[in-house]
């Protein structure tokens, strides 16, 4: 049954889509969206993939994922997002495939990540970022890819990937001059490819 949530479309006024409160999967890609009401995902426990990529938004409310605790995928490529609230995802405890490439973020909370024990592909490609904190990746022991290509990093700090015990594939390529502090893949069995140039 079509609950009362809605979505308008940004810039036709008269256009709306309903949300199920059965839906297992939303595609809002390429809408231009520019902002998300919230309380829009409220009440979609069966919710399993999300895609707002190709879209204009620029940021989220801490809440607005709250009630998703059966995501599984979360795209938000190929926007235009400029930061993340630390809490944003701490209810997504299933979420295995986050996709965040194409944005303008330059930093995170150090916990942003804490909650996403069984993620497996985090994209964090083509951003600003400038610097990650020692323990963003800390918690995700099932992470299996991560991309940090083409930010701004220079540095990564000795410890930063310690518990990343799942991952096979890391991608840094076109960073700025990357100092790399200590043995940071030595700890890694799993990996099996290293993308630096």
């Amino acid at each position: 049954m079509l609950n009362d949530k809605l979505l308008s479309v940004c810039g036709e006024e008269s256009k709306y889509t309903f949300i199920d409160d059965k839906l297992t999967e939303i595609d809002y890609s390429s809408l231009a969206l520019e902002t998300l009401p919230d309380g829009i995902f409220s009440g979609l426990y069966d919710l399993k993939k999300i895609d707002l990529s190709y879209n204009k938004l620029t940021s989220f409310s801490s809440s607005m994922f709250d009630d998703l605790v059966n995501l599984e995928e979360l795209h938000l490529f190929i926007n235009e997002i400029i930061s993340m609230p630390e809490g944003i995802f701490i209810n997504l405890n299933n979420l295995r495939i986050l996709d965040l490439s194409d944005n303008l973020l330059t930093d995170f909370p150090e916990k942003l990540f804490a909650n996403l024990s069984l993620l497996r592909i985090l994209n964090l490609e083509n951003n600003g970022l400038k610097y990650l904190p020692k323990k963003i990746f800390s918690n995700l022991t099932s992470l299996e890819e991560l991309s940090l290509h083409h930010n701004e990093l220079k540095q990564f700090k000795s410890g930063i990937f310690d518990n990343l015990s799942s991952l096979i594939s890391i991608d840094l390529k076109d960073n700025q001059t990357i100092e790399l502090e200590g043995l940071l893949f030595d700890d890694l069995d799993q990996l099996t490819r290293i993308d630096l140039d």
